[in-house]
């Protein structure tokens, strides 16, 4: 027999209505559409998994939707397939790059000449404002938590930004774990990792904040608990609602009530450590994270509190000797380490520059940190990629 709790798959309030049956996602959407046009962007890299062809399938059928395939986030894509339009809803199945377009179609015109225009800044900050066209998304992994938050990153003129506002909300998720069951060793793996960018970033960002602290430290001890039978062709459903569940509240907010505004340093260095190695962004933050930390312990607590993430870490995995060895565990050597190429293709002076120029350097995005506190992390993470060999 279902629970209650099944048949509205992964929990995640507030933000958009989630339910776990196709029929129901289906009927809201005829709901809104009426005769009106339906985009549907699905992510291309999972097209010949059968679970979600079929999802899309179905959905072109009963929706009459027009499918544009997605590999990429950037400028160009967006642009084209908002170009098809106008559209009355856009529907994105897929991975956080697939949603992440998905919502960008939504926008209006003014909203994309926002994301769009020249500027330094590699973060846009959208007015807000009412939205005529529908979002529904359907995620087929976990970890960018991009069908909850109110977020969405692009490439433009050759770089990423991070784009957000309340536009960005999607109106309904199909929250289903079959969807999930696809993921191998090392997707499950990056998935975990970028989860865990965003616990231990929030969490030791302040002090002690009551309600964060608690959820924080359940949501990190309940993902280590998963991570094992996650892996190893372990796929049950409950295991990955609970992940999902997790990563997706993740994004809601509550993890950084009371906390500083200004608290995504790791977040920065790792996306543009991630375009300029060559990897994913898991990838990088599985290197970045450690620099980070070491960084962190031997600094003046700018970049955070290295107390509260050796208690955090203490209380999830009591057994490790320090949160890098906790990682380390975590990951239990399911990533690709980029090459020595890819990890020098950028110097770090350069690097370190071409971040704090986009994000810093008079623009609020990176707290208190300068372009030197940016190079130590990255001379710190350049250090862990030479010396840790990680294999698929």
């Amino acid at each position: 027999m279902r629970t209650s709790a099944e048949e509205v798959g992964w929990v995640v309030h507030p933000g958009a209505l989630t339910v776990d049956a196709l029929d129901a996602f289906v009927q809201r959407l005829r709901e809104w559409t009426g005769t009106g046009r339906v985009c549907l962007v699905a992510d291309r890299n999972h097209a010949s998994v059968p679970t979600i062809a079929d999802l899309v399938d179905t959905l072109v059928e009963r929706l009459g939707a027009q499918l544009h395939a997605a590999s990429d986030d950037s400028e160009e894509l967006v642009t084209s397939i908002a170009d098809a339009g106008p559209w009355d809803i856009v529907i994105g199945v897929g991975g956080g790059v697939a949603l992440d377009v998905a919502k960008l179609v939504s926008l209006d015109a003014d909203a994309m000449r926002r994301v769009t225009s020249p500027g330094r800044s590699s973060r846009v900050v959208l007015p807000d404002v009412p939205r005529s066209t529908r979002v529904a998304l359907a995620p087929t992994t976990f970890g960018t938590g991009s069908e909850l938050s109110l977020s969405a990153c692009v490439t433009t003129r050759g770089r990423k930004r991070l784009v957000s506002g309340a536009v960005l909300g999607a109106d309904v998720v199909l929250a289903r774990s079959d969807l999930l069951t696809s993921l191998d060793d090392e997707q499950m793996t990056e998935g975990l990792v970028e989860v865990l960018l965003r616990l231990t970033t929030v969490y030791t960002a302040g002090e002690a904040a009551p309600f964060a602290d608690v959820v924080t430290r359940a949501s990190l001890r309940q993902l280590v608990e998963l991570a094992p039978r996650l892996r190893n062709g372990g796929r049950a459903p409950a295991d990955l609602r609970a992940i999902a569940s997790i990563s997706a509240f993740s994004h809601t907010g509550w993890l950084g009530r009371d906390r500083p505004p200004m608290v995504t340093l790791p977040w920065i260095i790792t996306t543009e450590a991630s375009i300029a190695w060559s990897c994913t962004k898991a990838v990088a933050a599985s290197l970045v994270l450690p620099g980070y930390w070491s960084v962190m312990r031997d600094g003046d607590g700018r970049l955070g509190s290295y107390r509260r993430l050796c208690e955090l870490w203490a209380e999830a995995m009591p057994r490790a000797t320090s949160p890098a060895e906790a990682l380390d565990q975590i990951i239990d050597g399911r990533l690709r380490r980029p090459s020595d190429d890819e990890l020098t293709r950028l110097g770090d002076d350069a690097l370190a520059a071409r971040i704090t120029a986009r994000w810093g350097a008079g623009l609020p995005f990176m707290g208190e940190a300068g372009r030197d506190d940016v190079r130590e992390v990255i001379d710190a993470a350049l250090a862990q990629g030479r010396t840790v060999a990680l294999t698929v």
